[in-house]
């Protein structure tokens, strides 16, 4: 999923996934939106534990969650140029490369 987000190969190490080390590949935007997909894949998995199948659709929801909560700060903190950075994308995965990108703007 990340490699489809990013169009970027990311190299698989226990670093970067177990404590978030920066990818050299990423730029500041990019892993922004990295560390958040990690922390909802990891709530997911701590969701998860007890039961054989983790699903990817549930870690989706709560990136989908977090985006929201994330568009919210940014219409308060006035920051919403740098939301658009961080989750174009996200948004451009999730939703296709048709989705208005000009609606977000509002």
């Amino acid at each position: 999923m990340i490699y489809s987000i990013f169009n970027i190969p990311i190299p698989k190490y226990p670093s970067t996934a177990l404590l978030c080390k920066k990818p050299d590949t990423l730029t500041s935007n990019q892993f922004q939106l990295f560390l958040l997909i990690m922390t909802a894949a990891k709530q997911t998995i701590a969701k998860a534990w007890k039961t054989k199948h983790i699903s990817i659709e549930v870690t989706k929801g709560k990136i989908d969650w977090i985006m929201v909560q994330e568009k919210m700060s940014s219409i308060i903190l006035d920051t919403h140029q740098k939301y658009l950075l961080v989750w174009t994308p996200w948004i451009e995965y999730r939703f296709g490369t048709n989705y208005p990108i000009t609606f977000l703007i509002i």
